[in-house]
């Protein structure tokens, strides 16, 4: 079931703690969802030096020690066990000549001619180990003039993560919504009790008695909606303002309506703050819709409602789908798609959901 609401809303640290023991684990969605894929991240999450820094790890400082011994060590021929006749386990292993020996054993190091020997031994045996040491410290310098740029910030790579491990990995295919999701900064979008807890697989408590949804949610509905950039799209129920920032980098306007005083002014002011020009709330009735601005190409209800009130139904566009929640209040519902056809609506259903109900206004 995908959740979108908490239904008694925990201190930041007990979330930590039900998200690492999985009390907000989500399953994917029914059989209408595409298969998981093998990678576990999307080619932008992939660190360009990933090659490199395993290459580097097998040169090890432990290593080149140990090598640097065994090479030392059979030039003045104090190699641990027997020695086979007429060489060493050093000379089997390495390809250096046998040093001659008397008949305890011991190495002959007595003339100019054997000493020029083992000075031309210890140099062959020391320039692999240097160029060794070259390869060790060429990753650093490589990825330094990589033409990709790294994230600047822990939030970047908290959303890069985010993106491949709840989206990717679940069937979340749009190229669009998932670049969207990589650049809105959720944290910004909840209080500041729970920024720590922003990209956790989980909604989270915005006051009021309402949630964000967890982001898996949030992408899966966006994608629902089929957007590819023209449309202008309505979302009842826009809460902290965090879907609207998402549906608009993919979509041309956003109307977004709140009847909570208080989520609406925050929202307002955090979409104000971050830029998004293209995206317009304003507080009301959600039931009602936005008639003046009306026909919407796409709608979608971030809060549960048995059926799809008439008036929004009236302001979807023809061809137009709404996405939304469908069954009562404290239940499992079914998210459907609805669309718009010269027949009649033709509903899907996509996955079980559970959501806030729709509040009216009084």
């Amino acid at each position: 079931m995908i959740h979108s609401a908490i239904a008694k809303p925990s201190t930041p640290t007990a979330m930590r703690a039900r998200a690492r023991h999985g009390a907000f684990a989500v399953a994917p969605p029914l059989d209408e969802m595409p298969a998981s894929p093998s990678q576990s991240r999307i080619a932008e999450a992939i660190p360009m030096n990933a090659t490199s820094a395993t290459a580097s790890s097998l040169v090890t400082k432990e290593g080149l020690t140990a090598s640097l011994w065994l090479f030392v060590g059979s030039c003045v021929g104090r190699t641990a066990g027997a020695s086979p006749p007429g060489g060493n386990a050093a000379h089997v292993l390495t390809g250096v000549p046998a040093i001659p020996r008397d008949e305890r054993g011991r190495a002959v190091i007595c003339s100019w001619g054997t000493n020029l020997t083992m000075v031309r031994m210890l140099a062959r045996a020391l320039i692999p180990l240097l160029a060794l040491l070259l390869v060790a410290a060429a990753p650093e310098r490589a990825c330094a003039g990589s033409t990709r740029s790294a994230p600047t910030s822990s939030g970047e790579e908290e959303r890069e993560r985010m993106v491949a491990e709840q989206l990717v990995a679940r069937g979340i295919r749009d190229r669009r919504v998932l670049a969207a999701m990589a650049a809105v900064p959720r944290e910004r979008f909840v209080p500041p009790a729970w920024r720590a807890e922003a990209y956790l697989d989980t909604p989270l408590p915005i006051g009021r008695g309402q949630t964000i949804s967890q982001p898996y949610v949030v992408a899966f509905m966006a994608q629902a909606l089929g957007l590819r950039g023209g449309e202008r799209v309505l979302e009842v129920g826009s809460g902290s303002g965090y879907a609207a920032a998402v549906l608009s980098r993919v979509a041309a306007e956003v109307y977004g309506i709140e009847l909570e005083p208080e989520l609406h002014a925050r929202s307002v002011a955090t979409i104000a703050e971050l830029g998004y020009a293209n995206v317009h709330l304003r507080r009301g009735d959600g039931f009602l819709g936005w008639p003046e601005l009306a026909p919407f190409d796409a709608i979608v209800l971030s809060c549960a409602i048995e059926e799809l009130p008439a008036p929004l139904w009236k302001q979807l566009a023809d061809g137009g789908r709404v996405v939304y929640p469908k069954g009562p209040a404290g239940a499992v519902q079914s998210l459907v798609v609805v669309t718009k056809t010269p027949s009649g609506p033709r509903e899907e259903h996509l996955a079980p959901v559970q959501f806030v109900p729709m509040r009216r206004e009084r």
